[in-house]
């Protein structure tokens, strides 16, 4: 039992040093998932979409995170009741920091929904793929219903066109 656990520990440690030098995952081969994080200043609105957008698809291969640069307390209210309207539910959602990001190495896309959060893209050379989807935060828009309402709609078919064709391309080189 012992060199059967010392056998799976250098195994284990071998695997690391193979993905930090070469970025490639060796463990579970044939079993690759794409990890994806939506990135933009507060995730309390445009990410949190992404998120939710992303995880509607059911892709058991693609694993869909949020996160801001300086996260609000809660999910933008008008965000949730939009969402709600769509048949996405937001209440479980909980706004956090790219800091709080477990393991934020291991995620092979990286999305800025903001242009301040290019900021956490890797520096080059990565095998990160770092995209640049600054949209606009109708949680910002103000004036009539219909105009807000507008802007979110904007947004949310920007999103969700765009996550649909990443997963799809992704999916068409696997």
């Amino acid at each position: 039992n012992r060199f059967e656990r010392a056998a799976d520990q250098a195994k284990n440690i071998c695997q690391e040093v193979l993905y930090m030098c070469t970025g490639e995952y060796a463990k579970h081969t044939g079993s690759e998932v794409y990890r994806l994080l939506f990135v933009d200043e507060h995730n309390s609105c445009r990410s949190p979409m992404a998120e939710i957008i992303g995880a509607s698809l059911r892709q058991p291969h693609f694993v869909f995170a949020s996160a801001g640069l300086d996260p609000r307390e809660r999910v933008d209210s008008a965000t949730a009741f939009f969402m709600q309207q769509k048949g996405f539910d937001l209440g479980r959602v909980k706004p956090r920091a790219v800091s709080q990001v477990p393991h934020l190495d291991h995620y092979q896309i990286i999305v800025a929904l903001a242009a301040e959060a290019r900021r956490v893209f890797p520096p080059s050379p990565t095998k990160t793929v770092c995209l640049d989807w600054s949209v606009r935060d109708p949680s910002t828009v103000h004036g009539t219903a219909e105009a807000i309402n507008t802007a979110y709609e904007e947004t949310f078919q920007f999103l969700h066109s765009n996550i649909q064709d990443l997963v799809e391309a992704i999916q068409g080189d696997a």
